[in-house]
């Protein structure tokens, strides 16, 4: 009896790894793919748009705050007496 249940445990055992190893498998390709799209995306990005990008987000910090400052200065008022 201890015998078949060895047996038993082994044949178990080796069907689980079995079944791991082809999830592992898959998992594999699944990645590779999703890694391959990535890059087919990426690459749609040309040099030049990214660089376009970067010039639009350098002008935006560059700008000063306007907030603060009046858009017309006031005139100066005088004192009539």
């Amino acid at each position: 009896k201890k015998q078949q249940g060895d047996e038993k445990l082994q044949q178990t055992s080796s069907l689980t790894i079995k079944r791991l190893e082809t999830y592992q498998r898959e998992f594999d390709l699944l990645y590779y793919s999703l890694s391959s799209a990535r890059v087919f995306f990426r690459a749609d990005k040309t040099a030049e748009e990214e660089q376009e990008e970067t010039k639009e987000k350098e002008k935006e910090t560059a700008q000063p705050a306007t907030n603060d400052v009046p858009a017309i200065e006031a005139p100066q008022t005088t004192q009539l007496l």
